[in-house]
């Protein structure tokens, strides 16, 4: 009981980053992201505009492939048929991540974008199959 518990506490708190992470007006999400930004494109040329648009946009896809694993490994805690806990899984962020994007609508400087939706659930797609691959390895092991 407390495993499951634990788990959601997890996913919960993860959400709570993800809503504080949006919830910077664009000049303070703009800053941290430029801030990297500047330290990669010491080892790489390439342009800064583009390099801030890809790392924007790694961190969409990183943040929610962290969600979908935390969202698999909480469900796996019931006994239910692996497509069930997929689904829910997945269901879990895409919604949060349609949620998030309506809630930057409303954000100084910022704005919700369908095709961060899109990131934001192949982020979590990947994290949910990651979990479902070393379910499966810690299972083959087992026999």
């Amino acid at each position: 009981m407390k495993r499951k518990i634990l788990s959601w506490i997890f996913v919960l708190l993860w959400m709570i980053v993800i809503f504080i992470l949006s919830h910077q007006p664009a000049e303070d999400s703009g800053r941290l992201s430029f801030g990297l930004t500047e330290i990669i494109a010491r080892f790489i040329r390439v342009d800064s505009g583009i390099l801030e648009h890809i790392i924007r946009k790694c961190a969409h896809f990183s943040e929610y492939f962290i969600l979908g694993i935390l969202a698999a490994i909480a469900l796996n805690n019931y006994k239910m048929p692996k497509a069930i806990t997929f689904f829910i899984s997945l269901g879990i962020c895409v919604l949060y991540a349609v949620s998030d994007e309506i809630h930057q609508l409303y954000v100084p400087g910022r704005s919700g974008q369908a095709g961060d939706v899109l990131i934001d659930s192949l982020g979590g797609l990947l994290g949910i199959l990651v979990v479902f691959f070393f379910i499966g390895l810690s299972k083959h092991k087992k026999e």
